[in-house]
């Protein structure tokens, strides 16, 4: 008979091993951000400002934080590392129960280490969200597979994740969602095997009824989120925001008069 404390081990065992390969990648490299864009909304989110990118949440989050604990640390990076470890605990708990052979356990689990060691050392809103999506919909196809009755709770914590990726970047769990779906539909029938047609469709309606019914976390918090924006956001964050979606034509600005005296004189960039 297995110990108590052994099952929690092994229940924690997904997480102490993605908390310790955080912790000695963070040690033996020199992090990053990624690009400038996470200085600018570390800076916004510190201040509790409004973020373009950002969910209210998340900025409301590392303000909290910043204002609480006023000492020389970044929350917001803290917050996407927290995102990343989130992630690769799901995955690391989703494969351990879906590859019983120990050999395929450990080769898919070093391909994953792998694969989210340049997004540790090079930090990043977009790799985060896209990261914590990704897992949150792998861990519903294993848990999906795996269990014939679906546990509530874990519907509601993959539910919750793929919303706090949408908080991070709002197009990541859509997009994920998008190219996923397909294969989770396809999975799902497969490993199921249903016999009659009625079956299958049976089947795969019970696997488009999860997918949204995970789903309409994500969407019920981005609306909610954009809809607090546009509504109780000042009048200053609304014209930023009309120049912020505008970023792509900059290209087209006018150049500046004092620039005109240039040798290149032209009308624009």
């Amino acid at each position: 008979m297995e110990r108590p404390y052994t099952k929690i081990f092994h229940a924690l065992a997904p997480f102490i091993a993605s908390l310790g390969y955080l912790v000695v990648v963070l040690y033996i490299t020199e992090p990053m951000f990624l690009v400038n864009d996470n200085v600018a909304l570390s800076s916004w989110a510190r201040e509790g400002l409004i973020a373009p990118v950002l969910g209210i949440p998340f900025t409301k989050l590392v303000y909290g934080l910043s204002s609480v604990f006023p000492y020389n640390i970044n929350w917001y990076g803290v917050l996407l590392y927290t995102g990343h470890l989130t992630a690769l605990t799901l995955l690391i708990s989703g494969f351990n129960r879906l590859f019983t052979e120990r050999k395929e356990f450990y080769f898919i689990t070093g391909i994953t280490y792998l694969i989210f060691l340049k997004f540790i050392v090079y930090l990043d809103y977009t790799s985060t969200a896209f990261m914590l999506a990704t897992a949150s919909v792998i861990w519903l196809l294993v848990i999906g597979l795996l269990e014939k009755n679906f546990s509530k709770v874990k519907i509601l914590i993959t539910a919750l994740i793929l919303a706090a990726a949408g908080m991070l970047r709002y197009q990541a769990p859509l997009v994920v969602l998008v190219l996923f779906s397909p294969l989770f539909l396809y999975v799902w029938v497969t490993i199921r095997q249903p016999e009659s047609n009625r079956q299958k469709i049976m089947t795969l309606l019970s696997a488009v009824s999860l997918v949204m019914v995970v789903s309409l976390g994500y969407f019920c918090a981005i609306i909610s989120d954009q809809s607090y924006k546009r509504e109780y956001s000042a009048e200053d964050y609304r014209d930023f925001q009309n120049f912020y979606n505008a970023r792509g034509r900059l290209h087209a600005f006018p150049v500046l008069k004092k620039n005109r005296g240039n040798e290149k004189e032209e009308d624009f960039f």
